[in-house]
């Protein structure tokens, strides 16, 4: 697998630590990491299997060789080139971002992500914190980055998987539930395909484990059913999700939301323990 490395703006150490973290990342999942330079080599960047594009993103925007590299790729449209729209490639960045203002970095990610989709790249996933001017990465980051060139450079549906999928089941997997509703969200806004209703389905269960945290026994009733009436179509398994047991651990919970409602229901205690999704790659 080659991944192509785009690096464009000014230097940043924690920028070039990552860049270090992620080349390790491509290098363990058997792949070859391609150093290219915005913007000259943007056409280059889409021969690859994969593109991972490196930028400190600056006073609101990004910096001007990493814009006219995205401007490079869309002035190929009037030239008659034809766009590929296979999603062949996978593609993710790495960035750094200062102030410490993250409506920056988020106004970025929607500029990467949309320019991607316009050309069948599949987004994989980001890693992308706040570090002052010539400030060192942290170890978050460095793993962040690590995981994304991995993923990148691997085979396999596991390896595509969305950074945003992952982290919702880690949040979820935390409890921490509205969180796990946010970073899924994210993808399901997206989403074109059949598997938007998953993403729906993993969504409101995320909500109705909230809604529980609240006290709210009809909202979190109501998000459980609503769960179930979608994931139900598509078991047994879906991007490393065993539906029919995640089904199996939110039914008692669901029994639990309808008896505290005041419906006749045979689970009217709390279950010992949360539900959790485990992955695992489809063969």
């Amino acid at each position: 697998m080659r991944v192509a490395l785009i690096r464009g703006g000014p230097e940043h150490p924690a920028l070039s630590a990552m860049v270090r973290a992620a080349a390790r990342g491509i290098a363990s999942a058997g792949g070859h990491a391609a150093e290219l330079e915005a913007p000259r080599d943007a056409e280059r960047a889409l021969e690859g299997d994969a593109i991972l594009l490196a930028t400190p993103v600056v006073l609101f925007a990004p910096p001007a060789d990493v814009k006219a590299f995205f401007e490079a790729w869309l002035e190929r449209i009037p030239g008659g080139t034809v766009v590929p729209r296979t999603a062949r490639m996978k593609g993710g960045y790495l960035s750094v971002w200062h102030p410490d203002d993250p409506a920056q970095i988020e106004h970025f990610h929607r500029q990467v992500r949309s320019t991607f989709a316009f050309f069948g790249i599949a987004f994989t996933g980001r890693a992308a914190a706040h570090a002052a001017p010539g400030g060192a990465a942290t170890e978050e980051m460095l793993v962040a980055a690590e995981r994304l060139g991995a993923a990148l450079a691997g085979e396999g549906e596991a390896a595509g998987w969305p950074e945003e999928y992952r982290e919702g089941v880690r949040r979820f997997n935390a409890g921490e539930f509205f969180e796990a509703h946010e970073a899924w969200e994210e993808i399901w806004l997206e989403e074109e395909g059949p598997k938007k209703l998953f993403y729906q389905g993993i969504i409101q269960a995320a909500g109705a484990f909230h809604h529980y945290g609240n006290g709210n026994w009809s909202g979190m009733a109501a998000l459980m059913a609503e769960a179930r009436d979608k994931l139900v179509k598509f078991r047994p398994r879906t991007m490393g999700l065993d539906v029919d047991s995640f089904l199996e651990a939110l039914e008692p919970w669901r029994l639990l939301a309808e008896a505290r409602r005041g419906k006749a229901a045979p689970v009217t205690r709390i279950p010992e323990a949360l539900p959790r999704i485990e992955l695992a790659s489809e063969e």
